[in-house]
Parts: C-alpha cells; sequence; structure tokens
C-alpha cells in the first residue's frame, strides 16, 4: 500500500493517556501498522504518524519480522 515511502524516524511524547494510537497486524510475518490515531491524542497532536504507517521499531526494539503477540507478552514481563 506505501511501499514506495521511505522511513522515517517519528518522535511522539508519551501523555497521561498513553501514544494515543492503536496497532495491527504482525502475524505470519506481516508489518505491524498503524490502524487508529486518537484525536487529541500524543500522536494526533505531534501529527508526524498516519494512520497506515508501518512500525518498523519503537525506542531500539525491532518489529521487522516480529509478531504483535511476542512483543505485547515481552512488555507484559518487563
Amino acid at each position: 500500500m506505501f511501499a514506495n515511502r521511505e522511513p522515517r524516524k517519528v518522535i511522539i511524547r508519551k501523555s497521561g493517556s498513553g501514544l494515543g494510537f492503536n496497532i495491527v497486524g504482525g502475524e505470519g510475518g506481516e508489518g505491524i501498522y498503524v490502524s487508529y490515531i486518537l484525536p487529541g491524542g500524543a500522536a494526533d497532536i505531534g501529527g508526524q504518524l498516519r494512520r497506515g504507517d508501518q512500525l518498523l521499531s519503537v525506542s531500539v526494539t525491532s518489529f521487522v519480522s516480529r509478531t504483535l503477540q511476542l512483543h505485547c507478552e515481552d512488555r507484559l514481563m518487563s
């Protein structure tokens, strides 16, 4: 869908209510994508993240070839 876009670094300052976006994917080797941006949330206010963007990494954690379930399990254990 957006295969011809170049990767970019997006910085979102987490607010008291989180980052303000939802993700989908990560099954069967597919990427993890932004599915929803909460109006008025941190991602919306930052204005850099868009619905359909693929997450390649967050902080220092690579999302390439990583399942969403595995990432969530890691986050619960830390």
